[in-house]
């Protein structure tokens, strides 16, 4: 590893320009020669990969050897997974259902699949995981991204995720700080608010960020979200900055309250919970000058000419810019950038352990939200059953189906037809000849901005027969839990948090009454309750 000295070395030979391109991490897109071919025009010390084939990253990584003093910096969302990048790699269950198992043990097996897959190609910085608290059901951001609304429930198990990447050598980025999760607005459209009282979120998120904080978190990632009990406009939350953007929480409340002094990286800066609130050629200077480190989806030229004529002009000091780079660089020493960007291939056996615990994961966070005597099915009548999967209709960005649940059926000896967001004439044409119809509800995070409910989602030519005149009706959520308040009046229904194909197999194998649901739901249930009025004044 290279020395504190030598790293200094390193750091006092580079050019305030050379510091500057540290902090840019642009989200290049095209082809992985014209992504070599920008930075290579315009250098930066941080990448960002969107999913791509895993083999290309090294190519790319390679390619980029010896342009810099340093080695670069590239990150991803690997949130629970690396199969965006390779395809073999297990495919774990969501945040949420990990959150209903409650299992440390899995979460450590989840987090060491993540770490190798991703060094293997060259992934070297997760923006993951998820640290916010899932409060408002009616989020858009959080939902099965969370691990719950209990924080006990988070720091029990973000502090073994979190060592576990760094362990194996990913470095982890806690977000999106203060915490999303109150607001049921979208910090990609918005500029959200943590609306609790300082007691309330000391008690709540602050809890959860001071166990992340001393569980080592190497970067945090503030969202593009305000805490006006913190920020001083209780009367006025709209007057609130994001805390991208915000020295007074991130430096007042998470360097010196908080005490964390890792790599602050921005939410992604094409957000109009940022572009919003500042004009574009203003948006990185105000974000350095609010104690940030890393610019997240930069122009890798603009954004430069930026920083250096703000630096120019005297706006930011020398000295700021060299102690964002040194973060920076420090986190390169830690991962052993210096030495080599890669990391050895899981081992046949790696990938073997990994794939039965992702099994064993979505069968611990299966959960039974409300039963009634379907559950489970009675195999010795039920021989025929229709499955419809009801999801986002969208010919731009078609769902993904949910075929592993049929294949487990029909396994099972069962005879399956199917169809994806069918018409309500077919479905009433065609009902009676099936023992059983079983409805999966597809709806998860950015199929449709803005918003989480179901209703939005499932196409309106189903709702008019959405209760089909049939003994024998079931309900399964592959997403949101909340999925009943929208539906108050289903008898029965089974939640897996996420489509994944372990999590299809495990729903299939309950309702087959193979699996007892064994997940504790770690969310709230909302319920509607009588509400006094408040006049207006």
């Amino acid at each position: 590893m290279k020395t504190k000295s030598l790293l200094h070395q390193i750091l006092s030979e580079m050019s305030v320009e050379e510091c500057i391109q540290e902090m840019l991490s642009p989200d290049l897109r095209g082809t992985t020669q014209e992504f070599a071919d920008n930075i290579q025009a315009h250098p930066t010390g941080c990448i960002f990969v969107s999913p791509r084939p895993g083999d290309e990253i090294p190519d790319l990584i390679k390619s980029l050897q010896g342009q810099r003093r340093t080695p670069p910096l590239v990150c991803a969302d690997v949130e629970k997974s690396a199969r965006h990048f390779v395809p073999e790699a297990a495919d774990f269950p969501t945040p949420m259902a990990m959150g209903a198992a409650r299992d440390p043990r899995l979460i450590r097996e989840m987090a060491i699949s993540c770490a190798r897959e991703s060094r293997a190609i060259g992934i070297n910085w997760t923006l993951a995981p998820v640290a916010d608290i899932n409060l408002n059901f009616l989020n858009c951001v959080t939902n099965t991204r969370s691990l719950g609304d209990q924080p006990g429930i988070h720091c029990d198990l973000l502090q073994p995720w979190i060592e576990t990447l760094q362990a194996n050598g990913l470095a982890a980025t806690a977000k999106h700080f203060p915490g999303d999760g109150v607001d049921d607005r979208d910090q990609h459209l918005c500029t959200s608010v943590n609306s609790l009282p300082m007691s309330e979120w000391d008690a709540t998120f602050g809890r959860v960020w001071k166990t992340v904080i001393d569980a080592g978190v190497m970067a945090i990632m503030p969202g593009h979200i305000s805490l006006p009990a913190w920020q001083g406009y209780r009367e006025d939350v709209a007057e609130c900055l994001p805390a991208t953007i915000d020295p007074r929480l991130l430096i007042d409340l998470l360097r010196e309250r908080l005490g964390f002094q890792g790599v602050i990286i921005s939410d992604a800066a094409v957000m109009v919970g940022l572009s919003s609130r500042a004009p574009e050629e203003e948006r990185i200077i105000q974000f350095v000058e609010a104690g940030g480190d890393v610019y997240l989806f930069a122009d890798p030229e603009r954004d430069y000419q930026r920083l250096l004529k703000a630096f120019e002009s005297g706006r930011i000091t020398e000295e700021r810019i060299r102690e964002s780079a040194s973060r920076i660089i420090h986190l390169k020493e830690q991962l052993g950038l210096f030495e080599d960007p890669f990391g050895p291939s899981p081992e046949t056996a790696v990938r073997e352990t990994a794939g039965k615990t992702s099994v064993e994961a979505a069968e611990a966070g299966l959960t039974l939200l409300k039963r009634d005597e379907h559950f489970p099915l009675d195999t010795s009548r039920v021989k025929k059953v229709l499955t419809i999967t009801l999801s986002y209709d969208n010919e731009e960005r078609p769902p993904r189906d949910l075929e592993a649940f049929d294949d487990e059926l029909r396994a099972a000896g069962l005879d399956v037809d199917h169809h994806l967001n069918l018409d309500f004439r077919t479905l009433r044409k065609i009902a009676g000849d099936y023992d059983c119809v079983l409805l999966n509800y597809y709806v998860t995070q950015h199929m449709k901005m803005g918003t989480m409910r179901l209703i939005e989602h499932i196409p309106f030519k189903f709702w008019r027969s959405f209760v089909p005149d049939h003994p024998c009706v079931c309900h399964t959520t592959f997403g949101t839990p909340y999925v009943e308040y929208d539906l108050p009046f289903i008898g029965n229904l089974l939640c897996t948090y996420g489509p994944e194909e372990t999590s299809q197999r495990a729903a299939a194998k309950a309702w087959l009454g193979k699996l007892t649901p064994k997940g504790k739901c770690p969310v709230r249930l909302p319920k509607t309750t009588v509400q006094p009025f408040t006049p207006y004044r």
